[in-house]
Parts: structure tokens; C-alpha cells; sequence
């Protein structure tokens, strides 16, 4: 952090499980399928995860480590006004992403069976009573990050809202969340910058204190 502002400092990290073999059996039919097979499979859907390769996750979505609640916007009236849905429309930097359309996308690289939060850890300057919720108590390291289970995840009413694509950069999440202490005040806005993980596929996810909707618009730059 300078001055307020997330420094993108470290490289775009890549998905853990975009070069790790694995099949997915959707229960019920026990069929197996490549990884790359070209199937829609909801992310609703009760699938697992079968390691079979070094380094893949297991069972992520299985009984035993169930996904967890997720606000999506789209699933339920959003946060943002009209007004200030507008707003994000007509930013012009190229490495912002804040279509509605895509937004359970975004979600989903966040909390996805490999995603940043589902793999991902805490470190101490991150914004802890926010949007991001400590599911692994040892998740507050690098070291303390379990392959088959969920480390983080985000609070129920979180919505993502957009991204910043930094193409080779630090990539950046942005989410809101309506204010805790008062239900009738305008939600918060929150920046998650995905610090590190390129090599490890553990990653280090910074969240930055709340702001509210001008300083979020100024920090986009």
C-alpha cells in the first residue's frame, strides 16, 4: 500500500490448475472426462474433484468440503445504483473489467475450485473484518494452506463487481458489501490484489481497508 493505493508489485499470477491433469467425474454416472473436454458443467452442479496429478486439488466440491455461500450479483438486487452501474460503463482504461455480464465469472475465479481464494492466504496487513473470510485458521501463511480444502472465501452478502487485468501484473478484484453497522448507509468497496502465486499456486491475497464510492472511483486512476 502507498498512499492508499494497492501497488501492483508482483507478477500475474497463473491458475494453479491450468497445467494439472485431472479428470472430472460428475456423480451419478460415474463417467470420466479429460480436463479439456469441451463439456458445460454447471459450477452448481455436485462434482468432485480427482487428483492425478502432483499438486491438484481434491474434492474441493465434495460433501466433505462444500463450496462456500457466495454473494453473486445478478442472484440478487445489487448493491450498486443505476447511476453508479452507468458510471463504471464508461471508464476507459482497457485493463478494467467491470461488465455485469461477466461478473459470475469473476466470482468464480475467486472461489472457484482452483481459485485465488479457495487456494489463496491471508497475510497480516490484509483487511481482516472485511470481505474475505478466514475458513482455514491457518491460512494466514503460505505454509498454512491446504490442497483439499477451502482457505478463503467471501462473506454471503459480497458482491464482485469487476476486475482489473493488468496483463503481466498483480491482478485486481473489486468488490462491494453493504455496511455492517449501518443497513441504510451505501455499501463498501473493497480492492483484493492477488500479490503472488505464479509458481506456487498459493496465493497471497492482499484486501485493502473499505473506501467509499468516490475514493473507490479515484483509486481506479
Amino acid at each position: 500500500m502507498v498512499g492508499g493505493h494497492v501497488v501492483e508489485r508482483a507478477r500475474r499470477p497463473f491458475r494453479a490448475a491450468a497445467n494439472i491433469p485431472f479428470t472430472l467425474t460428475q456423480r451419478g454416472n460415474g463417467d470420466h472426462l479429460p480436463a479439456c473436454a469441451a463439456v458445460p458443467i454447471s459450477l452448481e452442479e455436485n462434482m468432485q474433484i480427482e487428483r492425478s496429478g502432483p499438486g491438484a486439488p481434491l474434492n474441493l466440491l465434495s460433501p466433505h468440503h462444500p463450496r462456500a455461500p457466495v454473494g453473486i450479483a445478478g442472484t440478487a438486487a445489487s448493491l450498486l445504483s443505476a447511476a453508479q452501474e452507468h458510471t463504471l460503463t464508461t471508464l476507459r482504461d482497457p485493463e478494467l473489467n467491470f461488465e455485469a455480464y461477466g461478473r459470475r465469472v469473476l466470482t468464480d475465479d475467486l472461489v472457484g475450485a482452483a481459485g485465488y481464494l479457495t487456494q489463496g492466504w491471508l497475510p497480516d496487513d490484509s483487511y481482516r473484518p472485511g470481505p474475505v473470510k478466514l475458513l482455514r485458521e491457518q491460512a494466514t501463511s503460505p505454509e498454512g494452506v491446504a490442497w483439499d480444502a477451502i482457505n478463503l472465501g467471501l462473506q454471503p452478502d459480497v458482491h464482485v463487481i469487476g476486475m482489473r487485468d493488468t496483463q503481466g501484473g498483480a491482478d485486481s478484484y473489486f468488490v462491494c458489501q453493504p455496511d455492517p453497522d449501518d443497513t441504510h448507509a451505501p455499501p463498501r468497496f473493497f480492492t483484493l490484489c492477488i500479490e503472488s502465486g505464479q509458481g506456487s499456486g498459493v496465493y497471497e491475497i492482499f484486501v485493502s481497508p473499505p473506501r467509499d464510492w468516490q475514493a473507490f472511483l479515484d483509486q481506479l486512476g
